[in-house]
């Protein structure tokens, strides 16, 4: 059996029993199967030919028994140091339920876990945010290289200076068609005006061919 000096007391309450009596109960469960096989063998033999001595018989099995169990000791002492430091350890970073404060509120515990959520997309959205900004600057320096500019400084400079200027053409243009489509409007009011007035005009003058006949 290994030798060790824990007590292994957060295994024993996650798993409701101590991992060396786990790795023990294997052990000896080994042994009861290596000590039932020799009987039974030993049973077999004794059946199979009456003029065997069982005397003889016991010694040649309880030979083979201590060769067999000798081999469960050497290869099971491996296995229970593999099962107590690699498989039926808890880290020593992982909490129980039993860790927590005596005062510990489930609604607390729900409070925090939203706060490290949002903390969380606060954070997904900075990486979005700085892998955007990385595309702009490969871009913006891609840019550069193609206008002799040297530094993204005086890049964005111009940029901003031309779209000032473009921005200034477009409310000029804008300007422009707002003063014709009023003179457009005003020309087309005068001329349905004068075309209301010799309809009218027009009109009159029936009136008085027809009332002088």
């Amino acid at each position: 059996m290994a030798d060790t000096i824990e007590t292994f007391e957060a295994e024993t309450q996650l798993l409701g029993s101590s991992p060396v009596a786990f790795v023990d109960a294997v052990i000896n469960a080994v042994n009861d199967y290596a000590y039932d096989a020799s009987e039974q063998m030993l049973k077999t033999l004794l059946a199979s030919d009456p003029q065997l001595d069982p005397v003889a018989m016991r010694r040649v099995v309880n030979k083979l028994l201590n060769f067999v169990q000798d081999q469960i000791d050497k290869y099971y002492d491996k296995y229970e140091l593999f099962c107590l430091t690699n498989v039926l350890k808890i880290p020593s970073h992982v909490g129980l339920p039993t860790d927590l404060p005596p005062s510990a509120d489930l609604h607390q515990l729900q409070e925090k876990e939203r706060e490290l959520r949002d903390k969380q997309n606060t954070l997904r959205q900075s990486i979005r945010e700085i892998k955007v900004l990385k595309t702009w600057k490969s871009e913006v320096a891609a840019a550069c290289k193609a206008t002799g500019v040297h530094k993204p400084r005086e890049y964005v400079t111009m940029v901003t200076t031309d779209l000032e200027r473009t921005t200034q053409e477009c409310e000029k243009i804008a300007t422009n068609a707002r003063a014709i489509l009023k003179h457009a409007s005003a020309a087309d009011s005068g001329e349905t005006a004068y075309k209301r007035r010799r309809t009218r005009t027009q009109t009159t003058s029936v009136k008085d061919l027809l009332n002088a006949v």
